[in-house]
């Protein structure tokens, strides 16, 4: 984990649920495509005032720092979306970087892939929480 943030109480109380959900998100797509991680490192980025939730890349992720190193008084909504955001960037890894569209007019290909996993993933650790919390991520495309 790469970061920027000076506060050293931050970090300490979101590095825990950020290690612990990276590798259960990727060890999950292995599983489920039945593909090993495809590339020989797997780091990720805080970055702040980055104007993405997160961005994948292959090997390595940016995030918003601010929605990974969530304050103290978090609610259940704001962990479940910082779940999902990590669950849908690293579905990128398979779908997306791995496997990629020939034009961005199928970009549909890899974003419907994207956020079935999201769901599939996060809403296990978060049971109270019904579905619809999720909130849909939806891109159009012109084909």
């Amino acid at each position: 984990m790469f970061h920027r943030e000076t506060d050293a109480q931050k970090v300490a109380r979101n590095r825990d649920a950020l290690f612990d959900c990276m590798p259960r998100r990727s060890s999950g797509l292995e599983r489920y495509t039945d593909i090993p991680y495809p590339f020989g490192k797997f780091d990720f980025l805080l970055v702040p005032a980055f104007q993405f939730g997160g961005m994948e890349h292959p090997g390595a992720i940016f995030y918003n720092a601010s929605g990974m190193m969530l304050e103290e008084s978090a609610t259940q909504n704001q962990q479940l979306e910082r779940a999902s955001t990590i669950s849908h960037e690293t579905a990128h890894m398979w779908f997306g970087d791995l496997v990629t569209m020939r034009w961005f007019s199928d970009v549909w290909m890899k974003e419907s892939s994207r956020i079935s996993w999201p769901r599939r993933s996060s809403t296990r650790r978060f049971p109270r929480e019904p579905r619809a919390a999720v909130p849909p991520r939806v891109l159009s495309a012109r084909v």
